[in-house]
């Protein structure tokens, strides 16, 4: 037997016995997943160390990550989980590979900023992510909104809501909605949706004085006309 055969052949036995191993090692695997909880483990975390690994493949990896991102909240948040852990760096991951995938940041922030089991219950991360998407994005409206939005319903933080709102406003082509259009020049800029929660939240204590008091909440006018206004 020649020295080329002899190389091929124990070459093809080492190629067996690696797929046998990995086919047993998997069926050992599975069996662990069935009796344990394996500990969520993300072995690089880093996104600067993660886009140098890329090769220039920057965009690929991103959408990868992103896919996986949304596959993890979907997989957590169908069992009712109360802890997210990695999807604030797969979030991360992402954004630093791509930091125009502004999908990432719409989607991403909604899933961080509710408490569980509808989020991650992590406004903060929300806030950092979206304030990291304007700054790559700035012509992004929406983008403001999600970060008002989240200071708003989350934190009740309604002066950095309104901030946000206002600097998205401002934004070319933004939506109407994020604009407010005043008679005075002058006057301080607070875009209709924090006017808006403001007048809603005035509302539902008067109703609550009302029903206290034993009055009839009718002597309200409907919401529908008051916003017609």
């Amino acid at each position: 037997m020649s020295a080329s055969r002899q190389i091929t052949v124990v070459f093809s036995v080492l190629l067996i016995a690696c797929i046998a191993g990995s086919v047993l090692l998997l069926r050992g695997l599975d069996r662990l997943r069935s009796h344990a909880t394996l500990e969520e483990v993300l072995y690089i975390s880093s996104p600067k160390a993660i886009k140098r690994l890329s090769l220039g493949y920057d965009g690929l990896l991103a959408d990868i990550y992103w896919t996986r991102a949304v596959q993890y909240f979907g997989n957590k948040h169908n069992v009712g989980a109360e802890n997210f852990n990695l999807l604030a760096p797969l979030l991360e991951i992402t954004t630093a590979l791509d930091p125009h995938l502004v999908v990432a940041y719409e989607y991403g922030s909604n899933f961080l900023a509710p408490q569980p089991p509808n989020g991650a219950g992590m406004p903060d991360r929300a806030i950092k992510l979206d304030e990291f998407g304007i700054r790559n994005n700035p012509d992004e409206w929406r983008l403001y909104y999600d970060l008002g939005f989240i200071y708003y319903t989350e934190l009740h933080d309604y002066a950095h809501a309104a901030d946000a709102f206002s600097r998205g406003s401002r934004v070319p082509h933004a939506h109407p909605f994020m604009t407010r259009r005043r008679k005075n020049r002058s006057a301080p800029m607070l875009p209709p949706i924090y006017a808006l929660c403001k007048w809603m939240k005035t509302c539902l204590h008067s109703r609550q004085w009302l029903y206290a008091s034993g009055r009839k909440p009718a002597s309200f006018r409907p919401v529908s006309e008051s916003l017609r206004d």
